[in-house]
């Protein structure tokens, strides 16, 4: 007859519940427990008597602080109404409906979202309250977040890129190509190039670059724009078009995006320039760069190498060309910057730097003296300056001493012996020399204080005492 009823029960909906009295207290703590991160039992006043928090949920830290307390102390302002209108919903006897998420605070210091169901417990005016940590979600929630911001900036950035990319390919005057090692197609082009080719721009995008040349196959036009690029001081390449039998040079260069190579073509038609004469003038030059015995040096205005000779490169012990590329001079000068600073603020100034003599340092420690000049050869913004370096250690060696001065010098001196003792003859004879090298070394740096104490191994202190001493300091200028 019961199980009769039980059945009955089922059929209607009605949830039958009498075997869970069989269990005992200190089982349900823990059915509890498990059942949620954390639970709160409150009395008639809201006022925290039990607290437990489930072994998935440790990280919360110890929360037995709470007991005793009203629970409104450990809710953040704007959960507080929440709570209450749960709690009143639940002392009226009304169902809880969905549950309520609520934020923990402690001391101020950190706070937690816990999403609660309230529970009225039968002849009791208190209720219990079991809670999920939200924490988790709301992480997940956060990186989300994160991740989309981070999209939409890498979208803005990329569309502004793009449109940098297109206003420069459209604005540049000269004909730019790029072709796509991958499979040989021209990806993209500006008006240009297309103008030198006879075609409209839409009608070669996407193309095989080669079809576009007489008498030259996909593989090796590949071949030959991937060597011209990687090559130093590489030829163009010269092909003849198609269409209008036009001779162009193309001057490429290799970059990666996305993993695949692109490579940038500049293109020129193939004209006689003023810069090669029939007498070979221009090949004479190149000659004497190539064979020189005394180290060529290209720089820019700010000391970065540009290009270099086959003697300098030995002067510095560098295998090749591409280990100087973009290094700056005073890397390998003896007095680092301060000779260069002194060299390129005389050449900006005057043109020309006539003779300077310091130290050339290897990457592998070794010195060789040079005497040096300096010219500049370009002005504006892609000012350049030509170096020329002679190995001074091998002029000194060749140099007959010059006996007259010597003799004179040492004439001198010998005039001072028996008239003061040798203590006084050599302390004048470094006042002399010290003047001569302060003297020099103000010259040097176009009275630059800071560079001079650093090129005579002073410090600024102790240079301007010995400019008062030997009278270098102008009026005024020792206060």
């Amino acid at each position: 007859m019961k199980a009769a009823g039980i059945r009955e029960a089922k059929r209607h909906g009605a949830a039958t519940w009498e075997g869970l009295s069989a269990i005992e207290p200190k089982s349900l703590g823990g059915i509890v427990a498990a059942a949620s991160d954390i639970t709160l039992l409150l009395d008639g006043e809201c006022v925290i008597t039990a607290l437990m928090i489930g072994e998935q949920s440790t990280d919360l830290g110890k929360l037995d602080h709470w007991i005793g307390r009203p629970v409104r102390d450990f809710l953040t302002g704007e959960s507080i109404p929440k709570f209450d209108a749960a709690a009143d919903r639940l002392r009226r006897g009304q169902t809880q409906g969905k549950p309520v998420e609520l934020n923990h605070c402690d001391n101020a210091v950190w706070d937690f979202p816990i999403q609660y169901t309230f529970h009225s417990i039968e002849g009791q005016d208190g209720f219990l309250m079991m809670g999920r940590d939200l924490r988790p979600i709301a992480e997940t929630q956060r990186q989300l977040v994160q991740a989309q911001i981070a999209l939409e900036r890498g979208y803005e950035a990329q569309r502004e890129f793009d449109s940098r990319y297109r206003l420069l390919l459209a604005t540049v005057t000269d004909a730019i190509m790029l072709v796509s090692l991958g499979d040989g197609r021209v990806t993209d082009l500006n008006d240009h190039a297309a103008d030198l080719f006879e075609m409209a721009r839409k009608d070669i995008v996407g193309t095989v670059l080669a079809s576009h040349f007489e008498n030259i196959r996909r593989s090796e036009m590949e071949s030959k724009l991937v060597n011209a690029a990687l090559t130093d001081g590489a030829e163009p390449i010269v092909l003849t078009t198609a269409r209008g039998a036009a001779r162009l040079r193309l001057v490429p260069s290799v970059f990666r995006v996305g993993g695949d190579r692109v490579v940038i073509c500049r293109l020129t038609p193939n004209e006689q320039t003023a810069a090669t004469s029939a007498d070979g003038f221009a090949a004479m030059l190149d000659a004497l760069y190539t064979s020189a015995v005394e180290g060529i040096l290209f720089t820019d205005a700010r000391g970065a190498v540009r290009n270099a000779n086959d003697r300098f490169l030995s002067m510095v012990d560098a295998a090749h060309l591409p280990a100087l590329k973009g290094r700056n001079l005073a890397e390998f000068l003896a007095r680092g910057q301060v000779d260069l600073g002194v060299i390129l603020e005389n050449v900006m100034r005057s043109g020309q730097v006539r003779l300077y003599s310091t130290e050339l340092i290897s990457d592998f420690g070794s010195r060789v003296p040079v005497e040096m000049s300096a010219t500049r050869v370009a002005d504006g913004r892609d000012a350049q300056i030509a170096f020329v370096f002679r190995d001074s250690g091998r002029l000194d060696a060749l140099r007959l001493p010059t006996a007259d001065s010597d003799n004179t010098a040492q004439h001198n001196i010998l005039e001072l012996v028996g008239s003061a003792s040798l203590k006084e003859i050599v302390a004048e004879t470094n006042d002399v020399i010290e003047k001569l090298c302060i003297e020099t070394a103000i010259k040097l740096t176009n009275n630059n204080r800071v560079a001079a104490a650093e090129m005579l191994g002073l410090s600024r202190q102790s240079l301007y005492v010995k400019l008062r001493k030997y009278d270098f300091l102008k009026k005024g200028e020792e206060d």
